[in-house]
């Protein structure tokens, strides 16, 4: 069962994160308003699953809250790809394809998501079993390093083009996929000097 303090602090997360992508996109963005329940939450959850899977793994302490963290940070990613997989088309995502086919920005993002989903996955089935003492601390290092980094790879793609030009962001806000690839790799730093003082 969530602690109070954990239920708390991940409705934070997640709602701190669907003002944030509703200020960017709708309220100082071209985004309409009808677009909030799939194509800004999907945002919103996204960021917030990166957010609780790397608090997860750099908080120290009671085990069984960083597993409680992962685990609702996995289920915001379920639901994050399930959403994705209904919005891509050439609406949403024009630059991912080049007529009618993924280019290879499109190409290289999804397939960066998928092998970073596919280690999440991995990493939640060692922590749900005894798996887990039998892999070895740097086999587990490996492990949750480079799931971060394939995230961050997966909106590097994504978003790359736009990081730098702080005149196109709306109201000046940083994209939401800067955000998650500064998330990303601040969580490879911690896990990474966790792993070397040991």
């Amino acid at each position: 069962m969530l602690r109070k303090s954990s239920v708390v602090f991940i409705l934070s997360v997640f709602v701190l994160s669907l003002i944030y992508a509703v200020t960017r996109y709708v309220l100082l963005g071209p985004i309409p308003a009808e677009q909030i329940p799939l194509f800004i939450m999907n945002k919103a959850i996204s960021l917030s699953g990166i957010i609780l899977v790397v608090m997860a793994f750099v908080q120290k302490g009671d085990r069984a809250v960083k597993a409680k963290l992962g685990e609702t940070g996995f289920l915001f990613t379920i639901v994050h790809i399930l959403i994705s997989i209904l919005l891509i088309n050439e609406t949403y995502f024009e630059k991912f394809f080049n007529a009618g086919e993924y280019n290879l920005k499109g190409g290289l993002s999804f397939l960066f998501g998928a092998t970073a989903f596919a280690l999440l996955m991995l990493i939640r089935r060692l922590f749900a079993s005894d798996l887990y003492a039998v892999f070895t601390p740097k086999s587990r290092f490996y492990i949750k390093f480079f799931m971060l980094f394939f995230i961050a790879a997966h909106v590097a793609v994504m978003g790359w083009s736009g990081w730098f030009k702080p005149g196109d962001w709306y109201g000046y806000f940083p994209p939401i996929t800067l955000l998650s690839f500064l998330v990303a790799t601040f969580g490879m730093y911690k896990v990474g000097v966790r792993y070397y003082q040991k």
